[in-house]
């Protein structure tokens, strides 16, 4: 028998993830995250300051890589759809992840795989340790106008970056279908809320104050997983990506509070999957009309 569901009745803006840790460990968290932020930041000198300071409490931990063993991880899974691939070499290439990350961003544990379809995608997560929450690079909410008022605002905002963007209807099967048919089948036999994710954006965008969207040791284990699947294709590397990002959201990470989906309450959406959130890294304001 599957956990209980977390997931609750949808509208625009609500969380539907569950709550943030206990508050009496926030100081530590707060600490902890801190040292995360420096070290991303390459900022070490600042970072091992803070990491002396906390060795006495026993609050240290190993964040060389981004990839450590601490207390208050969390199960989540990230899914990047692949289309059926050129006509000369047909195949499916979709990539799978389950991780265990932490408040602070921390990740360990990490499993990914490249599977051939989406039947071979749902077995894959059955095998995994029960997650709380599941990310995927796929349209979670369809709009009833044609198209979404969140990527308009995507664009608008990220004007560099605006190819990376495309609306509901001119998206490929592997988007439309193949995600969200995973999504809806995770949902539906695990009964754990999903968020929506674009790594490409997140990855070549940058904030409106220059900074990069997604920290540098998420950045770095997503380039480290490209490289190791040696293949035209980063779909577990993207993976990986929606799966951190669902984190974010999950552990109500007050850099991630924006969802995306309540750009514009007049614009209608429609949840296939069920209840979903489009977790992003700034707030992007409404949409201009």
């Amino acid at each position: 028998m599957r956990p209980p569901s977390t997931a609750m009745a949808l509208r625009p803006g609500t969380p539907v993830f569950t709550p943030a840790p206990p508050a009496q460990r926030a100081k530590d968290a707060i600490a902890n995250c801190r040292l995360v932020q420096l070290s991303s930041l390459g900022r070490p000198e600042e970072a091992g300051n803070l990491h002396s300071s906390m060795a006495g409490n026993g609050n240290s931990h190993n964040l060389s890589d981004g990839e450590t063993e601490v207390d208050g991880m969390a199960h989540f899974f990230g899914y990047d759809p692949g289309g059926y691939g050129q006509q000369s070499r047909p195949k499916f290439r979709s990539g799978v992840v389950a991780v265990e990350i932490d408040e602070c961003g921390r990740f360990t544990n990490l499993r990914r795989d490249t599977v051939a379809d989406s039947g071979a995608a749902l077995l894959w997560f059955r095998r995994q340790p029960f997650a709380v929450a599941f990310g995927i690079d796929t349209l979670l909410a369809w709009s009833l106008k044609g198209h979404r008022a969140c990527d308009d605002k995507l664009k608008e905002v990220y004007r560099d970056q605006q190819h990376r963007v495309q609306h509901q209807n001119s998206l490929p099967g592997s988007m439309a279908i193949n995600g969200m048919l995973v999504g809806m089948k995770v949902h539906d036999e695990f009964g754990i809320p999903l968020a929506e994710s674009h790594p490409k954006l997140l990855l070549h965008g940058s904030s409106r104050s220059g900074e990069a969207l997604v920290p540098l040791h998420v950045v770095k284990k997503h380039e480290e997983l490209k490289a190791a699947e040696r293949r035209e294709h980063d779909h577990q590397a993207d993976a990986f990506i929606a799966a951190w990002c669902a984190s974010r959201w999950y552990f109500r990470d007050p850099g991630w509070s924006t969802d995306l989906y309540g750009v514009d309450p007049d614009n209608p959406l429609f949840f296939p999957a069920g209840p979903a959130v489009y977790p992003w890294p700034e707030e992007i304001g409404s949409l201009n009309k």
